[in-house]
């Protein structure tokens, strides 16, 4: 049992401590979700601010360049141009201002205008000036074919993108470009779902025109969404926003919880170990303590010694509580089986009570059926016999039915009982028996109690009888009387102390062969006893071997009597 209380506690500990680990691990998750939101949030806002300053400095480096496109030479006016464009580009993407005032660009937005500045029909028409309002160069073209091949370089690098406004397209590219470069993935998709960049991607993409981030980010606000990247392959976050005429979205690898969980295995396995090992020996610790006072419990209930408290401290005030049951318990067990000794008792000598005059009715009866008893002064003698065993017979069956009666619920109902007067009309009964042996009786004293007239005579009337039972011939009985008690003595054969122990019990005789030949039932004082208790009171013995007995029956006195 010990094994396995020491099991189970260690068990539990354990499924409590993994518990605990995967509630901590889902929350880390949790907050490690949240802490990606808000730092591409904040890439958002970085976004935000970059798109908007580049457009600020794109319209000043277009102020600029129109004034030197006043320049005659049409020359300085295209390279401030192109500078200006050059210098609000933080990615440096590329325009570089060469010494003949040509303007090559490796930005996709900005790659369509090339001046050349030894064009000197272009810089005495003023159309120089005209590239150089436009920070993007995007229609300073000086000439037909110029013009012609920057259109057709544009629709090849924009990948078919329509934009009517390419210098707000070039930047939110550099904008998705110089979040790139922060390590987060950057992805710019136009309003129909198109994707125009993806900082890790290498092929063509699926239209983007589903995605939630996207939908939400359309609305007007952040979009946000995680899931599995159907390109990357893992779990990603999203964030979106509308930059003008696109949509950049971020997106970040989020640490699943089989993530923490993998990184974290070894200190998991370490704690789990250490933790486990603790429990284990709390375990056996608290197991075999309560085990100990579980097996003190058992020994108790097969010695029956008394439990010493002291076994488990923690669990004093219920081993005590237990330990007084137990002791009950015992005391109720010894109870029933002294019942149950009486009632086997009291079955046997009942039937051996009733078995011995029928049988003496059965023989005498029998002889005379037969004429074995032609003498009529024989037939007299067998008469009288049968009618005596009857009247024995009968005697046991009433004393068995009363003391019954006597052990039942109902009880007569008590009133103010004269003792006196009982116990003299108790002498005149026994009179002829105790004469027959040369007993006399003696009544004295006077008094009352509370109880039942008939049951009051029949206990005075046994106590006389068992003393004119068990006396000496030539003895004496005395009867005394007083408030609330009864007395009667003799100076008969007396008991030992065994006897007087069992003496109250059913057809207990002292001496079985006196009570039977002066015809007594065995129940006499069992049946004084069971009046007494059932008046309240109590009754006493004292006796010794050849002096005599002496028998006081305590009851409740009538109320204002004096003692």
């Amino acid at each position: 049992m010990k094994r396995y209380l020491r099991r189970v506690l260690a068990g539990t500990a354990l499924v409590i401590i993994l518990v605990m680990l995967g509630g901590s691990l889902a929350a880390f998750a949790g907050v490690s979700v949240s802490a990606a939101r808000e730092e591409l949030t904040a890439l958002l806002n970085a976004a935000q601010a970059f798109y908007t300053q580049y457009d600020v400095d794109a319209v000043d480096g277009a102020t600029a360049g129109t004034s030197d496109a006043n320049d005659p030479t049409g020359a300085t006016g295209a390279t401030d141009a192109t500078d200006a464009t050059s210098a609000t580009d933080p990615t440096g993407a590329t325009d570089t201002a060469n010494a003949t005032n040509t303007t090559d660009a490796t930005d996709a937005a900005s790659a369509t205008n090339t001046t050349d500045a030894t064009d000197s029909a272009g810089a005495a028409d003023g159309t120089d000036a005209t590239g150089a309002t436009d920070p993007t160069g995007a229609t300073g073209a000086t000439s037909a074919s110029d013009t012609k091949s920057g259109a057709a370089d544009d629709a090849a690098k924009t990948d078919g993108v329509s934009v009517q406004d390419e210098a707000q397209y070039a930047r939110e590219l550099t904008a998705a470009r110089c979040i790139a470069h922060t390590g987060v993935r950057a992805t710019l998709i136009a309003v129909d779902g198109r994707v125009i960049y993806d900082s890790d991607a290498t092929g063509d993409m699926d239209d983007h025109s589903g995605r939630t981030e996207f939908i939400e980010a359309l609305d007007g606000g952040d979009g946000f969404a995680q899931r599995t990247s159907e390109s990357m392959g893992s779990s990603m976050i999203y964030c979106a926003r509308r930059l003008g005429g696109a949509v950049l979205r971020l997106s970040t690898q989020s640490a699943s919880a089989y993530d923490v969980l993998w990184e974290m295995l070894p200190l998991l396995i370490a704690l789990a170990l250490l933790l486990g090992a603790g429990a284990v020996a709390f375990a056996g610790r608290f197991a075999g303590r309560f085990t100990q006072a579980i097996q003190a419990l058992d020994d108790m209930l097969e010695s029956g010694h008394p439990l010493s408290v002291d076994t488990f401290e923690e669990l004093q005030p219920v081993l005590q509580g237990v330990a007084c049951r137990i002791e009950k318990l015992q005391t109720d067990m010894q109870e029933v089986r002294r019942t149950e000794r009486m009632r086997t008792d009291f079955v046997a000598n009942a039937s051996h009570e009733l078995k011995s005059p029928l049988t003496s009715i059965k023989g005498f009866a029998e002889l005379m059926s037969v004429g074995c008893v032609p003498d009529p002064a024989k037939q007299k003698e067998y008469l009288n016999r049968i009618a005596s065993e009857s009247d024995r017979m009968l005697g046991v069956i009433d004393d068995i039915l009363y003391l019954s009666r006597l052990e039942g619920d109902s009880h007569a109902a008590e009133e103010p009982v004269e003792l006196l007067p009982l116990a003299l009309e108790v002498k005149k009964s026994l009179e002829p028996l105790a004469a027959a042996r040369g007993i006399s009786i003696d009544v004295t004293g006077s008094g009352r109690l509370m109880g039942a007239p008939r049951e009051i005579w029949t206990l005075i009337y046994n106590l006389v009888d068992n003393a004119i039972r068990y006396g000496v011939d030539g003895g004496w009985v005395k009867v005394a009387v007083a408030d609330g008690l009864i007395e009667v003595s003799d100076n008969g054969i007396g008991m030992d102390a065994q006897a007087q122990s069992r003496v109250f019990e059913r057809f207990y005789r002292v001496d079985p062969s006196r009570s039977r030949k002066s015809g007594g039932t065995g129940l006499g004082l069992s049946i004084v006893k069971h009046i007494v208790l059932n008046n309240g009171g109590q009754v006493t013995l004292k006796s010794e071997p050849g002096v005599g007995s002496t028998f006081t029956c305590h009851m409740k006195p009538v109320i204002g009597a004096r003692h």
